[in-house]
C-alpha cells in the first residue's frame, strides 16, 4: 500500500519506505502516479513534466531509472513500452475523502482531518511543467479543504461548540487566508469564548454577523474592545435593526450621519466619513465597511497610544481617559 499525506505534510509511504520533496524525481513521480492512479500515463506525458528540458534519449533513461528506483521501494508499478499506472486499490491519500465528501455527517469528520494546506512549501524548481500542475491540483485540494470546512464551521456554529469554531476558522485560514466566512467565524468565536466580557442578555442581543465585524475590527486598535464598538452600534442603530432616518439610507433626522455607526458626511470636505470611511457615500451603511471605519476613528482618536491621554474628560464615568476623548471626539 501506497500511503500519500499532503495535507499539512509532504510525504509519500511505500510499506516502511518514507519518500519526500528531497528525492526530487522520484517524490515527484509518485506524487504524479498516486494523484492519477488508475489511469494510464504515457511515457511521454511524465518525460514533458519529469524532464521537460532534456533531450529524448537522456530524458528517457532517467525515466527507466526512476521506474527501476519506484520498484526498489515495491511500488506495485504497471508499465508496458508506452504507458505506466498504478492500481487504484493501491492508494491510500490523505485528501480523497475531501474531494469526495457530500454528507454533512461525513463532512465534519473529514473537516476534523485536514491538518494543514497541500503540500505545503513544495514547489518543485527542476520542471516548470510539473510546478503548473501541482498548483493545478494545490487549488482543487484546497478547494475542497475550504468547502468541508466552511460547512464543519457552520455545523459547529449551530451547536455553540466555539473551541471548535476557532480551531476550524484557523485551519482554514491556513489554506485561505482571506476567507471571509472562516474570518468572521473567528472573531464570533472569540466573543463567544469563555472570558466575553458581556452578560448573555447582551450578547445574545448582537446579531451574530454584527459580533463578528465588531470583534475582527476592535482587534485592530491596541486599546479598544469590542463590547464598546457594540455598544456604540446598540446606541446608534440597534445594530443596523432600527429604521429611523440615515440608518439605511438617507441621513439622520439632523440632517448629517447615516449608516449602522452613524457617520457624518456633511461635515466638510472631508467629512468624517471621508476621513475615517471609504469616503464612498454608498459605503456607509454597508456594517463591512462602517464598523472597521469606527474603529479606526476611535483609534486615531485616542486609543492607539492611551498612555498619552493625561487628562480624562469624564472621570466620573467607568472607563479610560483615552477611551472616554475617543468616544467624546
Amino acid at each position: 500500500m501506497i500511503r500519500v499525506r499532503t495535507l499539512g505534510q509532504c510525504t509519500i509511504q511505500i510499506d516502511n519506505s518514507h519518500v519526500g520533496p528531497d528525492a526530487e524525481v522520484v517524490f515527484a513521480a509518485l506524487l504524479l502516479l498516486t494523484v492519477e492512479r488508475g489511469r494510464r500515463i504515457s511515457r511521454g506525458e511524465l518525460l514533458g513534466l519529469l524532464w521537460p528540458d532534456a533531450s529524448a534519449s537522456r530524458a528517457s533513461h532517467c525515466l527507466r531509472q526512476t521506474i527501476y528506483r519506484l520498484r526498489t521501494l515495491g511500488a506495485p508499478l504497471e508499465a508496458d513500452r508506452t504507458h505506466l499506472a498504478l492500481p487504484p486499490g493501491a492508494v491510500d491519500s490523505d485528501v480523497d475523502a475531501l474531494l469526495r465528501t457530500s454528507r454533512a455527517d461525513d463532512i465534519e469528520e473529514v473537516a476534523d482531518r485536514v491538518s494543514g494546506p497541500f503540500l505545503p512549501g513544495y514547489a518543485p524548481g527542476f520542471s516548470e511543467p510539473l510546478r503548473d500542475w501541482v498548483e493545478h491540483h494545490r487549488d482543487r485540494v484546497s478547494a475542497g479543504a475550504r468547502r468541508v470546512l466552511v460547512s464543519a464551521i457552520a455545523a459547529r456554529k449551530a451547536r455553540g461548540e466555539w473551541a471548535d469554531v476557532e480551531r476550524l476558522a484557523h485551519r482554514c485560514l491556513a489554506i485561505d487566508p482571506l476567507n471571509e466566512e472562516a474570518t468572521l467565524a473567528l472573531a464570533e468565536a472569540a466573543a463567544r469564548g469563555p472570558h466575553i466580557g458581556a452578560s448573555d442578555a447582551a450578547l445574545a442581543d448582537v446579531p451574530p454577523a454584527y459580533l463578528a465585524r465588531y470583534v475582527t475590527a476592535a482587534g485592530t486598535c491596541p486599546a479598544l474592545t469590542w463590547q464598546v464598538l457594540a455598544a456604540i452600534g446598540k446606541i446608534e442603530s440597534d445594530h443596523g435593526r432600527s429604521s429611523a432616518p440615515g440608518v439605511r439610507s438617507g441621513v439622520n433626522r439632523f440632517g448629517c450621519c447615516a449608516g449602522p455607526m452613524q457617520f457624518n458626511i456633511r461635515n466638510g470636505s472631508p467629512s468624517t466619513w471621508d476621513t475615517w470611511g471609504t469616503g464612498v457615500v454608498a459605503q456607509v451603511y454597508d456594517p463591512a465597511h462602517a464598523v472597521p471605519a469606527a474603529a479606526r476613528k476611535l483609534c486615531g482618536d485616542g486609543l492607539a497610544r492611551p498612555e498619552r491621554i493625561r487628562t480624562d474628560p469624564c472621570p466620573s464615568v467607568v472607563g479610560s481617559a483615552a477611551l472616554h476623548t475617543a468616544v467624546k471626539r
